[in-house]
């Protein structure tokens, strides 16, 4: 995958794989070998009208297209999302994930558009749009300044601020934030985790999280 990564074949999901492989006219042609050898042996075929191939950016374009003919699949510059999260995810984290917050945008949106109280508001908040980023911070960790646009959004929805007129947001979100025994909304706040693994005397690992 990269030349300071631990070398890599494969990875096996439910109903899809991901090969890994050097870009040489040799290392495609016996992965296609295989293919063809697991095709004739387990009675299955591969789809390769549904499969893709995607290189570095120190192929060649002459190459790529040689490649991509040997594999007989279509060459893409970058695979799409897979079970809901984008397989790469780059430098550009916020470009990356802004699919979320249109996506929560969206919702908010459409339901602005109906007469709700704020009980209504309050649970369609904590029970669809707060959920929706919860996924993707299983596994990657958001940009600040994203979860910051996910808070916003959410707040002028509960204030029932519109493109066309503001409203005052009379308490801050993190006050709305806190539980209502604390004179809260007991909204969630997304806020970035780091993971740090800590060592004590006895070599045990201990987990620290750093907010």
């Amino acid at each position: 995958m990269s030349p300071q990564a631990p070398v890599l074949h494969h990875l096996f999901f439910a109903d899809d794989s991901l090969l890994f492989g050097a870009a040489t006219i040799r290392e495609c042609t016996v992965i296609k070998g295989i293919l063809n050898i697991y095709e004739r042996a387990s009675g299955q075929k591969v789809n390769f009208a549904k499969s893709s191939v995607v290189f570095s950016n120190n192929v060649q374009p002459a190459l790529k297209s040689t490649l991509a003919s040997i594999l007989g699949v279509k060459c893409v510059s970058e695979h799409d999302r897979y079970l809901g999260l984008p397989l790469r995810v780059g430098r550009s984290k916020m470009k990356r994930f802004q699919y979320l917050k249109d996506k929560v945008s969206k919702k908010l949106v459409n339901w602005k558009s109906k007469i709700l109280s704020c009980a209504g508001k309050e649970i369609l908040i904590k029970a669809v749009a707060q959920v929706m980023p919860t996924y993707a911070m299983n596994c990657y960790l958001l940009p600040k300044s994203l979860c910051d646009d996910i808070h916003q959004l959410c707040a002028s929805f509960f204030w029932g601020a519109t493109d066309e007129k503001k409203k005052i947001h009379w308490r801050s979100w993190e006050k709305l934030c806190l539980t209502k025994h604390e004179g809260g909304m007991g909204f969630k706040i997304f806020m970035p985790i780091i993971f740090q693994c800590l060592l004590n005397r006895d070599g045990d690992c201990l987990l620290n999280l750093l907010l």
